[in-house]
């Protein structure tokens, strides 16, 4: 089996949205053979779905100021359907990822 290509440069684990610290860890343990490619990947949807958790906890946030603002009716129901859905559509995701 292939190995897959490694993120080597700083400015791409920059770009990682779940930690580019964390990856770098997981990526040096992983590339001196310490860890499976496997070990790895689930390292990495673990750390990804803790971040997607505090963002579910943010946007529960979000919908409590919407729910208690000051903004008319209609917007307040427009934009609680709008994080509805996004929360939704994360939580998807989320039951993708490995638990462990």
């Amino acid at each position: 089996m292939k190995r897959p290509r490694l993120l080597r440069s700083r400015a791409n684990l920059a770009q990682c949205a779940w930690g580019g610290a964390a990856i770098s860890n997981h990526q040096k343990l992983y590339s001196r053979g310490l860890i499976s490619w496997h070990a790895y990947a689930q390292r990495l949807a673990v750390k990804m779905k803790a971040e997607l958790q505090e963002v579910m906890n943010m946007l529960r946030k979000l919908q409590g100021a919407i729910d208690f603002g000051n903004a008319p009716l209609t917007e307040r129901e427009e934009l609680a359907s709008d994080v509805a859905d996004i929360m939704d559509s994360l939580f998807e995701l989320m039951k993708k990822l490995p638990d462990e």
